[in-house]
């Protein structure tokens, strides 16, 4: 669960090439996870 460490984990990259031909590349991240707690009391 590195993610709730704020960490970005790169999946893939898309290149896009611009009007005269350079190159540039652009991660794809995995979403943030979030920790989910559920308190349940019974009396």
């Amino acid at each position: 669960m590195a993610n709730l460490l704020a960490i970005n984990n790169t999946i893939s990259y898309l290149w896009i090439k611009d009007i005269t031909d350079r190159e540039y590349i652009i991660p794809n991240y995995l979403t943030n996870r979030q920790l989910n707690v559920k308190l349940v009391t019974k009396f």
